[in-house]
């Protein structure tokens, strides 16, 4: 068995060396074109890269072909902005959509600010002192926000706004 083990070593890294020095002259061509100008590196380019392709393949089989890019290929993520004109020290609080309507069941005052709670469990506190003009309770109120990202509490009939923040 010794016998038929040792030429067929020989014999691998024979054929290894063969490749090693088929790919080194492709490599070296691809690399010679960069001297070249014009239509005349592209066509070079084009005829050394196909032909380091298919020394790659003898050598080492088909190449793989991942569909995906590789990690420093990809965008990076949007860092995360702030919304401007919300002042908030609780930064984890959920976001609301652009507009949506609540029902108001019960209104208090804290410091001279309205506290508007909702019969969802909401609370919502004026970030203002303005005098607020309530129509009779429970009753609809939408809660929007503006172009500056500020949420704002409307009631129905009402022309004015007021702008509040989510307690709870």
């Amino acid at each position: 068995m010794y016998r038929f083990f040792v030429p067929l070593v020989a014999i691998g890294a024979f054929t290894s060396a063969a490749a090693a020095d088929e790919l080194k002259r492709a490599s070296e061509a691809v690399v010679a074109c960069r001297d070249l100008q014009g239509a005349e590196k592209a066509e070079c380019f084009d005829r050394s890269s196909l032909r380091l392709s298919e020394v790659l393949k003898q050598s080492h089989g088909e190449p793989e072909h991942n569909d995906t890019a590789p990690d420093w290929a990809k965008a990076p993520e949007p860092a995360p902005t702030a919304v401007a004109g919300i002042k908030s020290k609780n930064t984890q609080k959920p976001e609301t959509p652009k507009q949506f309507t609540v029902t108001v069941v019960r209104v208090g005052s804290a410091g001279g600010k309205m506290k508007f709670y909702t019969d969802d469990g909401q609370v919502w506190k004026q970030t203002q002192r303005d005098a607020v003009t309530l129509p009779p309770l429970p009753s609809t109120a939408k809660i929007k926000r503006r172009l500056t990202g500020n949420p704002v509490i409307q009631f129905p009939n009402r022309s004015k706004s007021y702008k509040v923040e989510r307690v709870e």
